[in-house]
């Protein structure tokens, strides 16, 4: 049963190149900076997930490396295109499609974008309005036995960290 998600936000990306492609955009050089500094505090207060979910965009898989090259002990991530460009409806609907194939998860690590990434932070504490996503900001979520976790208010913010 899930215990906790860590939802994060990609790190700072660098504007488009020409006609770059919104999803081929790297992290910038600060935002490189941001995602090594969220990964030594996810690396220091969570425990390692059992699952790590990540949009395939560059600037998700960049940050990733970087909590990675931070230390975090993750397990192989799953690049799931649906995070990308996702809705509230969308993401609640990926977290649902892996506890669904591995119930036994209990921590999950999701990392993507806004406004979907911070519409499921506010659908599942609707104390986090207070908060907000920018830049690499992580929210941690702890689950009072709340079935299905994904149900609105079903989980109450542990902690945040942004830069």
């Amino acid at each position: 049963m899930l215990k906790e998600l860590v939802l994060m936000r990609h790190a700072h990306a660098a504007s488009p190149v020409g006609w770059q492609a919104d999803a081929e955009r790297p992290l910038s050089p600060g935002g490189r900076e941001d995602a090594f500094a969220a990964g030594t505090w996810l690396r220091e207060s969570c425990a390692p997930p059992d699952a790590v979910l990540c949009s395939p965009a560059v600037r998700t898989r960049e940050t990733l490396a970087q909590l990675i090259h931070a230390g975090c002990d993750l397990p192989a991530p799953d690049f799931e295109p649906h995070i990308y460009e996702a809705t509230l409806g969308e993401l609640l609907g990926v977290i649902e499609a892996r506890l669904a194939a591995q119930p036994t998860i209990e921590r999950l690590w999701l990392i993507g974008h806004n406004p979907g990434l911070e519409q499921a932070l506010f659908h599942l504490d609707a104390a986090a309005r207070l908060h907000g996503m920018p830049p690499a900001c992580i929210a941690r979520l702890g689950f009072a036995g709340r079935n299905p976790p994904t149900d609105p208010g079903a989980a109450t913010i542990i902690a945040t960290w942004m830069p």
